[in-house]
């Protein structure tokens, strides 16, 4: 509780809180949202513009430190999922409010914000909505920088996982081929975010059916990663990640075992168990094994790869709910296959609640 002497603001908060419209803790409160709401409308514009500015940089200066010292961790992914709550609320009050818009042009961290919100969209699964930040941080990063710069790029970035997500991969190779041009002539061919570029245009072209290619242009990054980077980079892990995915879709299961094995090595090695890519791997590595008749082996990793997501990410986020619809239809299958699966295998499908049925995983983002 707040000192009862202290000053006139914490004898507010103290007050509000005996009438419970905020829960202390102890070293922040929340407040009632239909509270905050009231409170917020009662505001001049100017304070309320003054208010959200600065919530939003926090915000964003906040994520962004987190990612610059994630090292593997969890803490920034957990983080993510808690404040996306508080990125809704701003992104409603800016659309309520669009003369933000050019207030916050003369913002330093204009791009850092939008990026923020594309991405926290992103990662909740509202791949549409993430689509307006996403454009206007490019507009933004491009009219500070130039539209041949790191900042725009990695803008553009994100707009490509926006429309992997909603499967518009003519869009996404229009961007990519735009974005692999001003790669190699800001850096050059073997550059890390060039590599990057081509491992996601590979996967386009193998959405497109176009598997020799695809598979050449995966194949080329792999092993420029491995030359330039070596296995400890999460560029090599990119690269491995995207062919297993590319071998799997094709129906080559061998291939894409190996590949999907070192994937998930590497991730393990890099990453640790919790972080989402390390999850990605072994999700798509489990159907592997199911795809090839390993269903006990399958089902083992797939339960893990569910467990942690939805401790890491939220059971609601859709990464983590894919996890458990494959889950949750191996395990009926697999007591349809054998009776005393469940001695077998120690595993009881009840403890998973159903949930609606949706389309076949391609999420580029976690």
């Amino acid at each position: 509780m707040l000192s009862a002497t202290g000053s006139a603001v914490e004898r507010m908060i103290n007050k509000m809180a005996s009438y419970s419209l905020v829960e202390l803790q102890p070293d922040a409160f929340s407040i009632n949202p239909v509270i905050h709401k009231r409170l917020y409308g009662r505001l001049a514009v100017q304070e309320r513009e003054k208010i959200l500015l600065d919530a939003l940089n926090l915000i964003s200066k906040s994520m962004a430190h987190l990612k610059a010292t994630e090292n593997g961790k969890t803490e920034y992914w957990v983080f993510k999922r808690q404040i996306k709550f508080h990125i809704h609320a701003c992104w409603q009050y800016l659309q309520e409010e669009a003369q933000l818009f050019a207030l916050y042009d003369a913002q330093t961290d204009r791009d850092l914000l939008m990026n923020t919100i594309a991405m926290v969209f992103l990662r909740q699964g509202r791949w549409k909505d993430s689509e307006e930040p996403s454009r206007k941080a490019i507009e933004q990063t491009a009219a500070l920088y130039g539209q041949e710069h790191p900042q725009t790029l990695a803008a553009m970035y994100v707009l490509t996982a926006t429309y992997f997500n909603q499967k518009r991969w003519n869009e996404a190779e229009e961007l990519l081929t735009c974005m692999i041009k001003i790669s190699k002539k800001l850096f050059d061919d073997e550059d890390s975010f060039t590599l990057s570029c081509l491992v996601d245009l590979s996967r386009v072209y193998s959405e497109h059916g176009r598997w020799n290619e695809a598979e050449e242009i995966a194949m080329l990054a792999v092993e420029t990663n491995k030359r330039v980077f070596g296995q400890g980079h999460t560029s090599t892990l990119h690269s491995v990640d995207n062919i297993a995915t590319i071998y799997f879709k094709y129906g080559r299961l061998k291939e894409a075992e190996e590949f999907g094995t070192q994937a998930v090595e590497l991730a393990m090695t890099l990453l640790g168990r919790e972080h989402p890519l390390t999850l990605f791997s072994t999700h798509n590595l489990a159907k592997t094994y199911k795809s090839q008749g390993q269903i006990v082996k399958a089902i083992t990793m797939m339960e893990q790869t569910a467990r942690t997501r939805s401790h890491v990410l939220g059971e609601d986020n859709p990464s983590t709910k894919y996890s458990v619809i494959y889950l949750s239809r191996w395990r009926a299958e697999a007591r349809e296959m054998c009776a005393n699966f469940s001695e077998l295998s120690g595993y009881h499908g009840t403890n998973i609640r159903p949930l609606r049925p949706c389309q076949t995983d391609t999420n580029w983002i976690t």
